[in-house]
């Protein structure tokens, strides 16, 4: 009896048929399974060699890193700004960008820190907006015999030690000394000339249509002063 007849008669079991959808088909997708996990895990070892062993993700932005790359780590990009549109945008400062950036008032817009500040009068510095008249403790005071008024920050002229007066009776003995005939005096304030301080004097003499400007020092010197 050969091996076919005694398969047929029941001495050897009969093999058993597998469906298409059982072992084979299981087999064939956990290989696919496992192919994938080995794929992933060889580029993630080659990926953090390459970079440097920076993780995208782990809170810190490593040199390898950007904000292009991993937005978890380095944030987003900014936005790249346009000096001239009347925004000041981030990036732009009051130095390279004034168009943008302007400074308010009383603020100027500071060399060194590229940002508008707003001068103090006290540091020693003459910064802008600042000035003999505003604050002479940072700007010294310009005019021959003024001083620094630390209350007001102002620079002014002296009290002079002439009233006005003797400066008036000294102004009239004078010109009538040179024959002429004064008909109105105007004391016009103090001033200095040659480093010293006077008291500025407007005259006009009898049927004449000028004036003669004179100073008069605390000693009582006369002093013709020039028309300006």
């Amino acid at each position: 009896m050969d091996i076919i007849d005694n398969i047929g008669n029941g001495i050897y079991p009969t093999p058993r048929k597998f469906e298409s959808s059982e072992k084979p088909k299981t087999d064939k997708v956990i290989y696919i399974l496992i192919g994938l996990v080995l794929f992933f895990i060889i580029v993630s070892i080659f990926f953090f060699i390459f970079s440097g062993g920076s993780i995208c993700g782990d809170g810190n932005c490593d040199k390898t890193e950007n904000c292009f790359i991993c937005l978890q780590d380095c944030g987003s990009c900014p936005v790249s700004s346009i000096c001239g549109d009347n925004i000041c945008e981030s990036g732009e400062n009051c130095y390279d960008c004034p168009k943008d950036c302007k400074c308010g008032k009383v603020h100027y817009c500071s060399f060194e820190e590229k940002k508008c500040v707003k001068p103090i009068c006290g540091n020693e510095i003459c910064e802008s907006y600042e000035s003999p008249s505003n604050c002479c403790l940072d700007c010294k005071c310009t005019f021959p015999g003024e001083i620094c008024n630390k209350k007001t920050k102002k620079c002014r002229i002296p009290e002079m030690n002439l009233t006005d007066e003797r400066a008036i009776g000294l102004t009239t003995k004078h010109f009538e000394n040179l024959g002429l005939e004064v008909t109105s005096i105007e004391i016009l304030g103090v001033g200095s000339y040659n480093k010293k301080l006077i008291k500025k004097v407007r005259v006009k003499f009898f049927k004449e249509n000028w004036f003669v400007y004179v100073g008069i020092t605390e000693d009582g010197k006369i002093i013709e002063l020039p028309i300006s």
